[in-house]
């Protein structure tokens, strides 16, 4: 089923193609999860679960191959030449890496993950969010910058060994060093 057929068999009856009876509206849904788990993958892994913080480093490849199945599924992954280029530079990548760099696999493998699983959703995100989308993320990251900016003025003004600074697996906070004894503040990011 392509695109275009898919396009005009979910319409709804207010002219708009994608509405919440839409069956792209699950992939809608996994492009809010990654997006939300891409803000606060940094919290969870400081704060939330510090132990499992080396699991929650590929929390979202899951949800990016959901992502990129559900789009192969409906047709929507069409031959991209940037995908295809990027393809080929990371198993180049790959291979150099393993035979004149580090040698190991599983790092390379950890390396070209983002690549192979995370590019592609670029353009799977073109093909399936529309403008309202967009405003709802923009609304979404306006309201979140609030919070946001008391966590990082708390950060900035906290000592390395304060709980707002814990570093990634609940120990003591390994910020950039800024001028004055400062610290760059993270948020909900890690380092």
């Amino acid at each position: 089923m392509t695109f275009d057929v898919l396009h005009k068999n979910v319409s709804k009856s207010n002219g708009r193609s994608f509405g919440k009876t839409s069956k792209l509206t699950p992939i809608k849904y996994a492009i809010w999860l990654y997006f939300i788990l891409l803000i606060f993958e940094g919290a969870l892994r400081k704060w939330v679960l510090p132990g499992l913080s080396d699991a929650l480093l590929v929390v979202r490849d899951p949800v990016a191959i959901f992502i990129i199945y559900r789009a192969w599924y409906y047709n929507l992954t069409n031959r991209n030449y940037f995908i295809i280029a990027m393809t080929g530079l990371t198993i180049l990548g790959m291979i150099t890496a393993l035979l004149f760099g580090h040698g190991n696999l599983f790092v390379a493998l950890f390396g070209a993950r983002v690549t192979l699983i995370h590019f592609p959703l670029i353009f799977i995100m073109g093909k399936v969010l529309e403008k309202e989308d967009i405003l709802k993320f923009g609304k979404f990251i306006l309201w979140l910058s609030i919070p946001m900016v008391v966590l990082i003025g708390a950060q900035f003004y906290s000592p390395q060994s304060a709980w707002v600074n814990f570093g990634v697996g609940g120990g003591e906070g390994e910020g950039f060093q800024g001028a004055l004894g400062y610290f760059r503040p993270p948020g909900t990011f890690s380092f």
